[in-house]
């Protein structure tokens, strides 16, 4: 009799869930001293190197503001290329600390997965790269014609919908990873080539001469961008959230790289957290309480990160539409920081 109760006591303390590992938080990154940023190197949209060996593009900013609010040196950080749908085996086995370029989350990612939304950095569109000798009228003159794309999820399924939407017949080509898409598409295998916006006008910029490929304005879809960490930190996704709504925050209070090093918050609460005027927050978070102005002064507010990355000033001269504020018609709102 006694042995059956301590075997069912055995039982029961064996069917009790396990107790969660405590969160890494900053201690891996803080002790490698660089954070690992993931993205994308098959493209120039997200982070390639200048001339003089120098990061530049989206992607390699933020990582450097990363490091900024970390380690309080905006070097200490290293971008590594991650294959086509590698980024969550990269972030539970540790060889990457985020996940930066072209990265996105579906519900199923989500619950199966090793990867977790810690901020959204902008909204991206999925749309059409076309081969055409004039301008087309609209989409049925490419009726029946080829169409390369990713088996990449959801973009398959948003461009599958649109044509549902639109009744437009066209003969869909699936390929495993952009690289092969694109090939087909400039080996003349299909009309019409279906990505994300960035890489597409990127690709679009290796070909100047090229007349007769082009960006059709039409939509297919609207999606944010993410920066991804791993479901196992919830401390680290904490912080990524913060950092990049702090970039957020600065531009919604016109705080900039021209004014940043002269500003103290006054009399706001919110502004005083955010410059480190009122340091705990950013010490509690494990960051350093000046990295806001250092990063602002270096990089400037994220409106300013945007148009030097991904907007007006850069190659690639993107509207920012949905990555805007709120108040300029966009989808950003900041979070106050209390």
């Amino acid at each position: 009799m006694i042995l059956k109760q301590l075997l069912f006591a055995g039982a029961m303390l064996l069917a009790l869930p396990a107790e969660a590992a405590p969160s890494a938080g900053l201690r891996f990154i803080k002790s490698d001293g660089v954070i690992r940023c993931g993205t994308d190197l098959s493209t120039n949209a997200y982070s390639y190197k200048d001339a003089e060996g120098h990061w530049e593009g989206i992607d390699p900013t933020l990582c450097s503001i990363f490091a900024t609010a970390i380690f309080g040196n905006p070097n200490n950080f290293e971008m590594v290329n991650v294959p086509t749908g590698q980024a969550d085996s990269y972030l539970a086995t540790q060889k990457i600390d985020v996940m930066l370029g072209n990265s996105d989350s579906t519900a199923s990612a989500e619950l199966t997965g090793n990867a977790l939304p810690a901020a959204t950095i902008y909204h991206d569109r999925l749309v059409f790269l076309a081969k055409a000798t004039e301008k087309p009228k609209s989409m049925m003159d490419f009726q029946n014609q080829n169409v390369c794309i990713t088996t990449r999820s959801p973009d398959v399924e948003n461009f599958e919908q649109y044509l549902r939407n639109y009744d437009l017949k066209l003969s869909i080509l699936k390929f495993a990873n952009f690289a092969s898409a694109k090939a087909s598409f400039l080996l003349n295998r299909c009309q019409l080539l279906v990505g994300q916006e960035t890489i597409l006008t990127d690709l679009k910029n290796q070909y100047p001469n090229r007349k007769d490929i082009m960006l059709l304005p039409e939509e297919i879809d609207v999606r944010p961008v993410y920066v991804l960490a791993a479901k196992q930190n919830p401390d680290l996704q904490a912080i990524i959230k913060w950092i990049v709504n702090a970039l957020i925050l600065a531009e919604e209070a016109d705080i900039n790289s021209k004014n940043v090093v002269i500003l103290t918050g006054d009399n706001n609460i919110s502004l005083r957290n955010l410059l480190g005027s009122n340091p705990e927050i950013w010490k509690k978070l494990g960051l350093q309480p000046n990295w806001v102005k250092k990063a602002i002064k270096l990089y400037g507010n994220y409106g300013e990160i945007f148009e030097k990355n991904l907007g007006s000033e850069s190659p690639l001269k993107l509207q920012r539409n949905r990555s805007n504020l709120i108040k300029n018609g966009g989808m950003l709102k900041s979070q106050s920081f209390l």
